[in-house]
């Protein structure tokens, strides 16, 4: 974008205010104030027509897209199009009642109705005369609870209850008018209970059961339905998303583009004071740091701040501080909670505001980071106690407070900066904030400007990267200084940098839930783990990815039930989704119980050890020891990982890993052992004879759709007839031919007879299946891997890709041995002992055998800890003993500790001296190692699994 003509100037770091004095031509943003709304020609329909024809259709989406024939994205555009359509031809111009209803959470002009579910539940039993102790009332109160398919799910328990009682069988006649006329009455009388209870009454006498469901949803301003505000707006006009972007005004998309041939000017599309915008996004770490410098900045300078782990909020200012508002990321207003004003005398944050801005500023919009401050330490603390911070009073200035770091200016004395590069706006936020005594622009725990420094190579962000680790942040964001503002984009102008710590896959990922498995025993009637998946490129397909069950504790399996209550149907292998894509060749390997859609699940954050190979998910990678991290309600599907985005990141971490081997061999010029190459001992699964063949009698679907032409008769493992072995194939599920050489149909022959060689004088390149792959597969009850023994004829391709399902010895990698084969795996094996880099593989395969649950004396083995039991003295006498504790704790868990620095996957400090020292000393290695307190050892023995070191970082 070519830059505007006359930019502000730069300015000194000092006092120097002449880029905020200097006189822009001021652009009012009076628009909200002057429009007003366009007069429809038709009378108000019908609510019932609202959800008989948008709601109702958008929330059962699937019948629909068959009905029509349509795909998911296609039938939502359908159902938004035709009903836009239909409005503007019998009504009229205004649809701005109509999408207050169908989009209530973006509305901004109604009040809050101070109404959640607990509350509104109560008005309900009110309302219906009901007694507090009647199974109706308590199943309203306890809606999250009870054995019926609303549980979990508020509007549904709502339409259970009020069903059994309306009057109304068919559809009301209130209007749409109506409706949101008595709505606008309930949010003025939020404090007036009786007024409440009249109006929800006037609403169930003219409503049906259904409607008043919508009507709890529209309340809640939680719709769950399949459609967000695009699938709304691209049908309403072609710039509806770009004003909503910089407005964040419903009320201006419908008044103001009434007419879809008129667009918006680029004045009209800018950020304005007070309207709530999207902010830019910090796209993800795509590239390593040679890359980065080289490739992508080709040698020019770049910027690299500190990534700020706060909540991301935006600060609109006016009169010269009279006026402030403030809004997060999703568009929610603070300003009650920090202030709307320098003389506020409730908000946590303005009030302390005096004397930080320069008085020379009338009025600006400043995007940044709100974090909690510690006045007594001087530190920034953990994100999640900001909001216990905006919770307490705050003229105790020992209390935690927020504290407003500032990285960007989008607006200065009435002129928009958005098209200005970041350099410029980066000395601009210089010139607005007073410089103190310190040389701080800005005000120590109140508002500051982050720091940045200028740099051009891979080595100044290595070297960043450190500094910041020393410090126990969370990693970088490097910027491109020639950029412009892009109003809700993510891109490489901004990106991501974290670091890679030692014996894990780097990033954390953010993924979607596709699927979920019953637990056995006691914890079989719940999901007790989850499929998780990437999103395929450019499509809303899902493809599986990996499971996960590690991590989550019961609140966080809580959660995932209430969000997802009612959303799961049970997996049909005869009517398969068509946007959750399994692996294998029918599409059926790793089947979940019961499956989500994607667009009404939940992103989960995961971190995991390492990628590996796996033909078992779609996407024919898995990780290996993946754990849950949190859930990402700031982040719907659209906002997930893709394929391809998944692949860059790998790449990237795999060729960082690689390099800083390299470098640290370099370095230490010292014998580091076995090649990282070697190979793995399995730990062998021994069937017995009892098992060694399926029963014949337990027919399954093993083979559906897969097609065999049988060539002989079976010799091995025991004999079998031509016959015998098509009908055993047909049983579970296959089809038989007799004329084989087709792509889609696989040869099976224990021996080379005529037909086998006329099929190879025939057939190029074709591989022939023994029958005891047929067998493997019916014991293992899934299609399992091919091994050299399963090949009669195999081009070069196919069996080196089946060497690589067993191990040196012929033991499968993928399937359970049978009594025989461990005897004759055994046989040509030799003696040999285990070296120290094949016993933590071996014994970390032990761990994982007991049903997936770490024994408490294996709990920390593979870890290298470091503990120093020195200077035990100059510590009190009950930190002493509790040093102690753990360390007994972390022996008998099987921890390597140690007083040795390399080659550290984690430090644990005693105290907070110690772990100044121990931040210098790994932001000195080639692989950072995490410190961390000693509740990291306690609560993770606690509960059995080791806890995410991040979240005890000191």
């Amino acid at each position: 974008m070519a830059e505007p003509t006359d930019p502000p100037n730069e300015v000194e770091e000092t006092n120097d205010t002449s880029l905020a004095t200097r006189n822009f031509s001021i652009v009012k943003d009076e628009v909200e104030s002057t429009i007003t709304a366009p007069v429809n020609h038709g009378p108000s329909p019908r609510f019932s027509s609202l959800v008989h024809n948008v709601l109702e259709p958008m929330l059962n989406l699937g019948v629909h897209q068959a009905a029509l024939r349509m795909k998911a994205n296609e039938t939502k555009a359908y159902i938004a199009s035709t009903f836009i359509n239909g409005w503007t031809q019998e009504v009229g111009k205004n649809i701005y009642p109509a999408f207050r209803l169908i989009l209530p959470d973006k509305d901004r002009e109604r009040a809050v109705y101070g109404l959640k579910e607990k509350a509104l539940g109560r008005l309900w039993v009110k309302v219906l005369n009901l007694a507090s102790d009647s199974p109706d009332a308590k199943s309203l109160s306890m809606w999250k609870q009870g054995g019926t398919d609303s549980a979990g799910n508020f509007s549904e328990r709502c339409y259970e209850v009020l069903a059994k009682r309306t009057s109304l069988t068919e559809y009301g006649t209130m209007t749409v008018d109506e409706v949101n006329e008595r709505l606008d009455i309930l949010a003025d009388g939020e404090t007036d209970q009786k007024k409440q209870i009249e109006i929800l009454t006037y609403f169930f006498k003219h409503m049906n059961a259904t409607e008043l469901k919508w009507l709890v949803r529209i309340i809640l301003r939680q719709m769950k339905m399949h459609a967000t505000e695009k699938v709304f707006f691209e049908p309403w006009h072609p710039d509806a998303e770009s004003l909503f972007n910089v407005t964040a005004s419903l009320k201006r998309v419908c008044w103001e583009l009434t007419d879809r041939t008129k667009r918006l000017t680029s004045d009209e599309a800018q950020i304005k004071l007070f309207a709530c915008f999207m902010p830019q996004i910090a796209g993800f770490p795509k590239h390593s740091a040679k890359d980065i410098a080289s490739k992508h900045f080709k040698g020019r300078p770049f910027y690299i701040e500190e990534k700020i782990d706060g909540e991301r909020m935006q600060m609109h200012m006016s009169e010269f501080g009279n006026k402030f508002r403030w809004w997060s990321r999703r568009s929610k207003d603070f300003t009650e909670t920090y202030g709307d004003s320098l003389d506020c005398a409730t908000g946590s944050l303005t009030k302390r505001l005096r004397g930080v801005i320069n008085p020379k500023v009338k009025n600006c919009i400043l995007d940044g980071e709100m974090v909690a401050w510690d006045p007594a330490t001087k530190k920034i603390i953990p994100f999640g106690t900001l909001r216990a911070a905006n919770r307490y009073e705050q003229n105790d200035m020992n209390l935690t407070k927020p504290m407003f770091i500032v990285f960007d200016i989008v607006l200065l004395n009435d002129k928009p900066l958005v098209n200005y590069t970041l350099e410029i706006r980066k000395n601009a936020l210089k010139g607005i904030l007073v410089k103190q005594e310190d040389g701080i622009h800005g005000k120590e725990g109140v508002l500051e400007v982050i720091e940045y420094v200028e740099a051009s190579t891979a080595e100044d962000i290595e070297s960043s990267l450190r500094s910041i680790i020393a410090l126990s942040s969370e990693g970088l964001v490097i910027k491109d200084p020639l950029s412009v503002y892009k109003v809700n984009e993510r891109d490489e102008a901004w990106m991501k940098y974290k670091p890679e710590y030692m014996s894990e896959f780097g990033e954390m990922l953010d993924v979607v839930i596709i699927g979920g498995y019953y637990g056995s025993g006691k914890r079989g009637s719940i999901l007790s783990s989850y499929l998780c998946g990437l999103r395929a490129d450019g499509t809303d397909e899902f493809w599986s990815f990996f499971k996960v069950g590690s991590g989550l504790n019961a609140a966080d399996y809580q959660h995932i039930r209430n969000k997802t209550e009612g959303k799961w149907k049970t997996w049909d292998k005869n009517n398969k989704p068509k946007n959750v894509v399994l692996g294998g060749p029918n599409g059926d390997l790793e089947k979940p119980d019961v499956w989500i859609e994607p667009s009404e699940s939940l992103v989960v954050e995961i971190k995991a050890a390492s990628v590996v190979t796996s033909d078992h998910y779609k996407v024919g990678l898995c990780l290996r020891f993946p754990r849950f991290r949190a859930l990402r309600l700031d982040k719907t599907w659209e906002d997930a990982l893709t394929i391809s985005q998944f692949a860059e990141l790998r790449q990237t971490a795999e060729a960082e890993a690689a390099n800083k081997v390299l470098e640290l061999e370099d370095r230490k010029k010292k014998h580091q052992g076995p090649g990282r190459g070697a190979k793995r001992m399995k730990l062998a699964n021994v069937s017995s004879d009892e098992d060694e063949m399926p029963s014949s009698e337990r027919p399954s679907n093993v083979f559906q759709d897969v097609t065999f032409c049988v060539l002989s008769d079976m010799e091995t493992p025991k004999y079998m007839s031509k016959v015998a072995v098509e009908n055993m194939v047909k049983k579970h599920g296959g089809k038989i031919v007799q004329q084989g050489g087709a792509a889609h149909i696989i040869p099976v022959s224990d021996k080379e007879t005529i037909k086998v060689h006329t099929l190879i004088k025939n057939v190029r390149n074709v591989d022939i299946i023994r029958p005891n792959w047929l067998m493997d597969c019916m014991h293992e009850e899934k299609m399992v891997a091919l091994e050299p023994r399963n090949l009669l004829v195999a081009t070069p391709q196919t069996m080196e890709l089946a060497k690589t399902n067993v191990d040196e010895f012929g033991d499968s990698y993928t399937r359970a041995l049978t009594y025989a084969e461990m005897q004759n795996v055994l046989q040509y094996m030799d003696q040999f002992e285990l070296n120290n880099q094949q016993l933590p593989d071996l014994l970390t395969e032990v761990a994982e055998s007991e049903d997936g649950k770490t024994p408490k004396g294996m709990l920390f083995y593979g870890k290298k800890v470091y503990l120093s039991t020195s200077e035990m003295d100059d510590i009190p006498l009950e930190e002493q003993f509790r040093a102690s504790d753990v360390l007994r704790t972390l022996q008998f868990g099987g921890a390597d500790v140690t007083s040795e620095i390399e080659g550290l996957v984690v430090a644990v400090a005693k105290n907070e001296d110690e772990a100044v020292k121990l931040r210098k000393i790994s932001s000195e290695q080639v692989f950072p190692f995490r410190v961390v307190s000693l509740k990291w050892v306690e609560d993770s023995w606690k509960r059995g699994i080791v806890e995410i070191e991040d979240d005890y970082a000191i």
